[in-house]
């Protein structure tokens, strides 16, 4: 990963994460020693990508290091694999693993007995939220997930989903990843927010998990996600909130609430009801402590005003102290004007 290999051929072994079929090559994420890379494998491989997920393989190929050209820095290294003898397959995944009991949603980071750190596990919840091709969030008796997968299916809020992933840790905070999503015949159950403190927060509980918090609105800005321009898909709105002595941010999807979010005035004090999303710090002397919050809102409706500023606002007042000042201004020049005619009339009449 240093690049110091660029261009030599090499062995790795690692397990595979995620494996993708695309038009010439069979492209496999790999995961060795902390590290995550792609491998680029010929696709004439008779493989079906699905039964690769999990497996450890050694693979053999070119190193090839991708840099950042104005800095010079490294960003990753991949491998070209030229011959399908190249890829050997060590261990298969183990196949029962969807036939496993399902983990509870908040046993992820926990220990269980003959776990394995490589392995994965199978849970199932309901889902709460989801982000097409970058997380899907879901909810259990005994609490809420992320679940990072690729999966680009839209999956309705209340729909009972199984996912089979690599448990991990994010910042401290546990995240299930390289999911493989399945839905359910189970009937809809919507999970209704829960109205939270930031003493709770604070002690690191409700990551993952539809609650309400409420907070004076300060600002509000329009972020870009992507790469593929200003279409309104691609933007959101996020609003700067204050809780007591707290900031946290509301995330809402989509262009279509702007207008109705431009017109909230700030000084509001706002309820946002979300997926709520802790970071903790992971530097200095409060590692592990929460230090941001944010909540994800599924659309603009899940904002509800409680109470709107005093129309005597510090800017309206800044506003008003500012007309007075350039009132007073103009009077005392037009007394300076005034007093200068009387003077050059009081000569005139002196010499007359």
């Amino acid at each position: 990963m240093s690049g110091a290999e660029d261009g030599q051929r090499v062995e790795v072994s690692g397990m595979v994460r995620s494996a993708q079929k695309g038009d010439t090559k069979l492209v496999l994420e790999l995961a060795s020693s902390g590290y995550r890379f792609r491998a680029f494998v010929p696709g004439s491989l008779n493989l079906d990508p699905n039964t690769l997920v999990g497996a450890t393989v050694r693979v053999r190929g070119t190193l090839a290091a991708s840099f950042n050209v104005p800095l010079r820095h490294i960003l990753t290294v991949a491998m070209y694999v030229p011959l399908e003898s190249d890829v050997i397959i060590d261990h298969l995944p183990d196949a029962t693993i969807f036939q496993e009991p399902f983990t509870p949603l908040n046993g992820i980071a926990q220990y269980r007995k003959n776990a394995n750190p490589d392995g994965r596990i199978r849970v199932r919840g309901v889902v709460t939220y989801q982000r097409p091709g970058e997380d899907i969030f879901l909810h259990d008796a005994t609490g809420g997930l992320q679940v990072k997968c690729r999966d680009t299916n839209r999956y309705a809020p209340g729909e009972v989903v199984e996912a089979v992933g690599f448990p991990d840790l994010e910042r401290f905070l546990p995240v299930l990843q390289d999911a493989t999503l399945s839905r359910t015949k189970d009937a809809r159950e919507l999970i209704n927010p829960k109205s939270v403190s930031l003493q709770e927060l604070s002690d690191g509980l409700h990551h993952s998990d539809p609650v309400m918090l409420q907070g004076k609105l300060l600002d509000r800005s329009i972020r870009r996600v992507g790469l593929s321009g200003a279409h309104p898909n691609n933007l959101k709105s996020v609003l700067i909130l204050q809780n007591s002595n707290f900031l946290f941010t509301a995330e809402a999807p989509s262009a279509e609430g702007f207008a109705e979010l431009a017109s909230i005035p700030n000084g509001s004090t706002l309820e946002v009801s979300g997926i709520c999303l802790l970071q903790m710090a992971e530097v200095g002397t409060e590692v592990g402590k929460m230090e941001t919050v944010q909540i994800l809102l599924p659309n603009t409706s899940n904002i509800r005003i409680l109470q709107k500023p005093s129309w005597w606002t510090p800017n309206r007042l800044l506003a008003g102290l500012a007309i007075v000042l350039t009132i007073l201004l103009v009077a005392m020049v037009w007394s300076v004007m005034i007093l200068r005619k009387n003077s050059a009339l009081r000569t005139s009449v002196a010499e007359r």
